[in-house]
């Protein structure tokens, strides 16, 4: 089955892309038994659900110990005047050479499963056929009676009705079948290398609700031909269901879920995400959809290929954990997922309602607390970690968060067993800094306690240093250590953590912190750029870099930059405009530092007129997407200018990075519906009234969009 990659801001892949790139040849060559996309022999009807199927065999079998894959095939097509992948279905039932075709890009494949499907209004057919693949000998491609013109499917499909086997999918040709067309206009019979030899065939004939049944049957025989067994008794047992149509609904999830892990996005995501939210609720104790949901979550959410996405699925997640009340990992997906959108809110509940079930799970416990911290509730962490512990939770990295919460309560004393146990029994990296923390000055002065903590301190700091992974915790020990003690041993580890760690942008900026507060800040000079060569480097740290090398730059500039913000801040146009000067001074040293754009727009605005201040805004966004105040200040200039479709989408970005503020959804609904985009206003109206009952101002939205198009005359 093929897998979801993240795109790389470079266009050089990195180690672990590499990796896992090898990772993913590595599995292909691996492959004993292909299972071959479904033909939908009844002009294309059924695909996303025999796509379900598909990868429902290739699961099961790989449970009997084989090793299956479940393929899915695409090719580019054009959408929107670009070339994007595209799932492809066969209309026409599997012949030996395509199958042959199929089974090729698995190099080590000695077997391969083909089905031919067909879903009508009266009943479903589906036949198996289970055969032996060999490399010697030749197969003629066998040409199909009526060929289809090669085409990508256009949509998937959702589990909305009862009739889900019917799907609404148009499927077309698999791509390799070009090679079928051409040899129809030769003269020459097209031949490929190999042939097949059966093992056995199954086939079946049935309604509906009977799929399950009948789809368990055949993976039974497919299983014995094979010499291996299923574990499962029934269909009812293997699928965690009853329900036939929480079954089907199941499936047809599946299905879309092997699109979007094959890179293709088949339909919009609510019809993605529907058909396993139908299982859900049909069944809320099916597993199965639930892993489903879980997987296709990750992907929308990595993906966003439309811009309900995020919003969809953090509602999918959050009606399914309500489902699902004892179900620990739902709740923690959810928490995980508003905690990464911003919402800490969400995010701290649902980690409180995973946590009750399971306080033994670790990384539930860990995430709670970090998002606790992240809200500054320290108070409320430091309960979690102690009720954890207490109940028998005692894995190193929540002693090892116990350990730094009780630095923070002042109770060193109570701190250093928990660390040192999380030093001992886990190597957490935080741990060592902590610990390194405790020693330090818990000994009277010039005594021999003292001179043994602090040799043990700088120790474990030595050792922190050499781990894979160097910690804020220690990084803050050392820079204390060597600014404010001009301790020798912490300045000589810093300069090690910076050639054991120099793509870690935490070390780079901690020795460029200390060398910039050094009387020759110039020896800040390699850090920053070292920093500002990294690959991958937060917004903050790339700000900080490009500061940090304006201030050595130019000659008194944090006095200089200071005055000038406050000079633009001022209102007075004659300070404005002298800030603006120096604003256009720096933008020339460095036009990849952010901040002197937007300042640079509010001290012109009122000068030079919006169309000058949303320039500097436009080269601002770009080298800050995630600034709030900077989408705002673009979004209503473009309003101001009539271009409200242009503002809707700023505006979105500063509702994801606002999610609980209403401010900014207010005024997403109402640019929406001055650029005409009623439905969506509509949709972002109605879900925050149920939300907020009678918000006086979504509801003014509201009744100023015109009334849906199917209930106007």
């Amino acid at each position: 089955m093929a897998g979801e990659d993240q795109t790389n801001e470079q266009p050089t892949q990195n180690p672990a892309e590499q990796e896992q790139i090898a990772a993913l040849q590595k599995a292909a060559s691996e492959i004993e038994l292909v299972v071959l996309p479904l033909a939908c022999v009844n002009e294309g009807k059924g695909a996303p659900l025999s796509m379900g199927v598909q990868r429902w065999f290739a699961q099961e079998l790989a449970r009997t110990g084989l090793k299956a894959a479940a393929p899915v095939f695409t090719a580019m097509t054009e959408q929107q005047g670009r070339q994007v992948p595209a799932l492809m279905i066969y209309k026409d039932r599997w012949t030996d050479s395509r199958a042959l075709q199929g089974a090729g890009r698995f190099p080590n494949a000695k077997h391969v499963v083909t089905a031919n499907f067909s879903v009508s209004e009266e009943k479903l057919e589906l036949e198996l056929r289970l055969a032996t693949v060999h490399a010697d000998g030749t197969t003629v491609v066998e040409r199909p009676e009526d060929p289809e013109d090669p085409a990508p499917a256009e949509e998937g499909t959702d589990a909305g009705s009862e009739t889900d086997a019917e799907s609404e999918t148009d499927a077309e040709s698999e791509t390799d079948a070009e090679s079928e067309s051409d040899a129809e206009t030769s003269d020459e019979p097209t031949i490929v290398d190999g042939h097949l030899e059966e093992v056995s065939s199954w086939k079946t004939e049935c309604q509906a609700s009977e799929l399950g049944d009948k789809i368990f049957e055949g993976l039974q025989a497919i299983a014995e031909a094979m010499d291996k067994s299923v574990d499962h008794e029934s269909a009812a047992a293997a699928f965690g269901t009853e329900n036939s149509q929480a079954l089907l609904s199941f499936l047809v999830g599946l299905g879309n879920l092997s699109a979007l892990q094959g890179r293709t996005v088949p339909a919009t995501a609510d019809q993605l995400l529907n058909p396993l939210m139908d299982a859900i609720n049909r069944d809320p104790k099916m597993d199965a959809a639930m892993e489903g949901l879980h997987a296709m979550t990750d992907i929308l959410l990595s993906m966003q290929a439309d811009k309900s996405a995020v919003p969809l699925s953090v509602q999918a997640l959050s009606i399914a954990a309500q489902r699902r009340k004892t179900d620990p990992e739902a709740w923690h997906h959810l928490a995980v997922v508003a905690r990464r959108l911003g919402d800490l809110p969400t995010a701290i509940n649902a980690f409180n309602q995973a946590f009750n079930l399971d306080p033994a799970n670790v990384q539930i416990v860990v995430n709670f607390i970090q998002t606790l911290r992240t809200a500054g509730d320290n108070e409320n962490s430091l309960k979690v970690a102690q009720h954890a512990v207490e109940q028998g939770n005692e894995a190193a990295p929540v002693l090892a968060l116990l350990g730094s919460l009780l630095i923070e309560s002042d109770d060193f004393d109570s701190a250093e067993p928990f660390l040192r146990r999380a030093v001992d029994e886990g190597q957490i990296p935080s741990a060592y800094g902590d610990l390194s923390n405790v020693l330090w000055d818990r000994s009277e002065d010039d005594t021999t306690e003292q001179k043994e903590d602090r040799e043990e301190s700088i120790a474990l700091l030595e050792t922190a240093v050499g781990l894979k992974h160097v910690a804020k915790s220690s990084l803050e020990m050392l820079l204390d250590l060597a600014s404010d003690d001009d301790n020798e041993d912490a300045v000589r580890l810093l300069e090690l953590a910076g050639e054991n760690h120099a793509g870690n942008p935490t070390v780079l900026t901690s020795l460029a912190t200390y060398r910039l507060e050094d009387e020759d800040p110039n020896q800040a000079r390699p850090w920053l750029e070292k920093l500002l060569a990294l690959p991958r480097r937060s917004l903050d740290d790339d700000a900080f870099a490009r500061r940090a090398t304006l201030s050595l730059d130019i000659e008194d500039f944090e006095s200089r930059y200071e005055t000038a913000i406050d000079n633009v801040n001022s209102g007075q146009a004659s300070k404005q405009t002298e800030a603006a000067k120096f604003l256009r001074e720096i933008i020339a040293k460095d036009p990849r530092y952010w901040q002197p754009y937007l300042m640079l727009a509010l001290a012109v605005r009122e000068a030079e007129g919006d169309a000058a201040a949303l320039s500097h805004l436009m080269n601002a966004v770009r080298l800050r997407p995630n600034d709030p105040q900077i989408r705002q200040l673009i979004a209503a200039i473009l309003r101001k200018q009539g271009r409200p479709r242009e503002a809707v989408e700023h505006l979105r970005s500063v509702v994801a990075l606002n999610p609980r503020d209403v401010d900014p959804v207010i005024n997403l609904a109402t640019c929406m519906r001055d650029a005409n985009m009623f439905g969506e206003a509509r949709q972002i109206c109605t879900a925050a009234l149920q939300m907020i009952p009678d918000h006086p101002q979504f509801k003014a939205v509201l009744d100023s969009l015109p009334p849906p198009k199917d209930q106007q005359n």
